[in-house]
């Protein structure tokens, strides 16, 4: 098989992505499908670091001896090929989606392996059966228009990918209830409270978790999950320690998984003022901490305060709504 050292692409993309590379300046760029492409781009820009992904033998093959230094060629078959992860290639500053299949697959994994401020390229953006990827983020910007006759191709960007999962991380009282009814109407299937010892397994049936149980597994859900994003419920602390007191009166945990959580995240099982508002000001320091530095991964929000949509859909790469935020146990956010 014989690659010519030139993308499969018409005038108008070859020079839209020039323009692109030149002005992001990427340092990691991956491509998903290897083809005239793998050898024409990194030629061109040998500064940067290129993985391409190739997942027929033959053009594995063919273009193997061809590579520069700078790429590194991965032949990766389902469902390796669109669900690979950092851990095993890192991240990337711009990411092309242009294989044959899969290009759906890929937009979706695309979110886990984006720096955050990069980008994702798709090619080929006239064809329909592509369209489902674009949910996955916000309004696309068109590089180069699909031509009106022939092979029509056309390439998009998407700047604004929204999160693969949505963790919230308020302790109870915060407004935990609310939000998780918010991102259920925002398209999220949503888990408020989800068992302590078993948050893990219910971040891959879900979509969204929050409240207390989901407080103990920040760097593993970070880990696990790199395109997520994290909501901070918080409130004002006379409010949050007298909502706590009347919930807590009276309620003892029943269950392991319940006793565990409580001891975990108050080392007590019953209330007392002095121990919570200690517990609550760690807690806010220790995750604004550890998310410090990482822009886009934290929403600190105060629903209880009449914070809402306003806040939440931006952070989350939706469009705003003109609607009043769900408000849940009203009577215990007083």
């Amino acid at each position: 098989m014989k690659i010519s050292a030139k993308p499969l692409m018409n005038p108008e993309e070859i020079k839209a992505l020039h323009k692109l590379l030149e002005e992001r300046t990427p340092r990691r760029v991956l491509e998903w499908g290897g083809g005239g492409s793998t050898l024409y781009w990194p030629a061109r820009y040998p500064e940067i670091d290129w993985v391409t992904i190739e997942s027929e033998p033959e053009w594995y093959a063919a273009l193997k001896p061809k590579v520069r230094e700078s790429v590194t060629l991965l032949h990766l078959v389902p469902p390796d090929v669109y669900s690979v992860t950092p851990t095993a290639i890192g991240t990337f500053d711009l990411i092309i989606v242009d294989c044959k299949t899969w290009r759906v697959e890929c937009l979706d994994n695309a979110r886990n392996l984006l720096n955050p401020g990069g980008v994702v390229v798709q090619h080929d953006s006239w064809q329909p059966r592509w369209k489902p990827g674009w949910k996955y983020y916000g309004k696309p910007v068109q590089l180069a228009a699909p031509r009106t006759k022939g092979k029509r191709r056309g390439l998009v960007m998407f700047d604004k990918p929204r999160p693969t999962k949505v963790f919230g991380l308020g302790l109870s009282r915060t407004g935990t209830v609310s939000l998780t009814a918010a991102l259920v109407v925002l398209g999220y299937r949503a888990k408020h409270f989800p068992k302590a010892l078993e948050v893990v397994l219910y971040a891959e049936r879900y979509d969204a978790l929050t409240d207390t149980p989901v407080c103990q597994y920040v760097e593993t859900l970070d880990r696990l999950h790199p395109g997520a994003k994290f909501v901070l419920t918080v409130r004002d602390e006379e409010g949050w320690l007298d909502s706590c007191r009347r919930h807590w009166a009276g309620r003892k945990p029943t269950t392991p998984g319940w006793r565990w959580n409580r001891r975990a995240v108050y080392g007590i099982e019953t209330f007392d003022a002095t121990v919570f508002l200690r517990v609550y000001r760690e807690h806010g320091e220790r995750i604004t901490r550890y998310f410090a530095g990482r822009p886009g991964k934290l929403l600190v929000l105060n629903i209880c305060g009449g914070e809402g949509y306003e806040r939440l859909c931006p952070f989350l790469n939706l469009p705003a709504r003109d609607e009043a935020f769900p408000r849940r146990n009203v009577g215990e956010m007083k």
